[in-house]
């Protein structure tokens, strides 16, 4: 009997080892960290172009024209934070958005949210059996004195396990999740 129970909580560390190191370890996998690249790329384009926009003005307001080499590269860091801005767009709506397919003209920040929220929805979606196997797991007894002592040191493991799952999940809601908790406030 403590051989089964120690295969399953085998599947179970398994499990969270895997979730631990995919979903944690990693900002919650390839997409926010690309996501993450490609809104610093565009805040930091958008940073130039206002300085690049308002030396210009300055020049202009002096009665002098900007230099072509400043207009090209004007030009090109406007054509960079369009893609940048595109890119930003697509992660919000590659999968189906909160809303349907989001329009184009909206601040970055509105297809960065949706963005987190899909991904947040798919970070509980992937945990949310491995919680329940958990608690199930957790709350295994035995009639068997020895068989429950045999348990004790898998459910203490167990236990510990879920309380950090619940933890992780806790700070990454909260770091990911404007006022108002959205759909998954409440951890499992």
């Amino acid at each position: 009997m403590a051989v089964v129970y120690g295969t399953v909580w085998l599947l179970l560390q398994n499990n969270y080892d895997i979730l631990k190191i995919g979903l944690f370890d990693c900002s919650w996998g390839i997409l926010m960290a690309d996501y993450d690249k490609t809104f610093a790329r565009f805040e930091a384009l958008a940073t130039s172009i206002k300085d690049a926009l308002e030396t210009a003005m300055r020049m202009v307001g002096s009665g002098i024209a900007p230099m072509s080499e400043d207009i090209d590269n004007l030009y090109s860091d406007m054509q960079e934070l369009r893609i940048a801005y595109d890119e930003a767009r697509s992660f919000a709506i590659s999968d189906a958005s909160p809303d349907g397919i989001m329009e184009d003209g909206l601040p970055i920040q509105v297809y960065r949210d949706a963005a987190v929220t899909i991904e947040r929805e798919r970070l509980f979606e992937r945990i949310a059996p491995i919680i329940e196997m958990l608690r199930k797991f957790c709350s295994v007894t035995s009639d068997t004195e020895a068989f429950e002592e045999a348990l004790k040191p898998f459910k203490k493991t167990a236990s510990e396990s879920l309380q950090a799952l619940r933890s992780s999940l806790d700070d990454a809601n909260c770091r990911t999740t404007a006022p108002g908790r959205g759909r998954h406030g409440r951890i499992p």
